[in-house]
């Protein structure tokens, strides 16, 4: 299951900075140091180990004459290896026959990632204007700066990039 699911260290640092250069990481400080100042996504791909969690374990209670859910906060203990999952998780026990969580087919994302990187292939490159169509399009949803031709993180090339945003963006999709 997703939950069971934890990302290798590089799969993390596929995450730029909340700038959109490349991260510098710092692990020893505390557990949740490697979220911040990062791209957003991060927090909505990954979940800090030692966080809380909602605990439903409880089950259901009455609340003004209807069901609800009795949620609690509980703390999640750091337990695994590697970097634990949110993406397509689901904090209620869950019957796996009949899992909870739409799975979209296909999304605008990954269009704007597939004209983006079919544009740098046919081509050999890619306009800021294309970017400004396609690959900022997303980076903008999440308040990230927009990529372009001039501002590429040192040591990577366009190809990369659009290559490493679809990684970011599509995670576990």
């Amino acid at each position: 299951t997703p939950g069971d699911i934890v990302a290798s260290r590089k799969m993390f640092e596929m995450h730029l900075d909340a700038a959109g250069t490349a991260a510098v990481y710092d692990y020893k400080s505390s557990y949740t140091s490697f979220l911040e100042n990062k791209d957003p996504r991060a927090c909505m791909n990954f979940r800090a180990p030692n966080s809380y969690i909602w605990d439903y374990s409880s089950g259901r209670v009455d609340w003004n004459g209807t069901q609800a859910d009795n949620a609690n906060l509980k703390l999640k203990a750091a337990t695994d290896q590697g970097y634990p999952n949110r993406k397509w998780v689901t904090e209620r026990s869950l019957d796996p026959d009949c899992w909870g969580i739409d799975v979209p087919i296909i999304r605008l994302g990954e269009i704007y990632l597939n004209y983006a990187e079919a544009l740098f292939e046919l081509n050999g490159y890619i306009t800021d204007a294309e970017l400004d169509n396609s690959v900022n399009l997303l980076r903008k949803r999440v308040g990230m700066p927009g990529l372009s031709n001039g501002n590429l993180p040192e040591g990577s090339n366009m190809l990369n990039e659009i290559r490493r945003e679809r990684t970011v963006e599509l995670y576990l999709e």
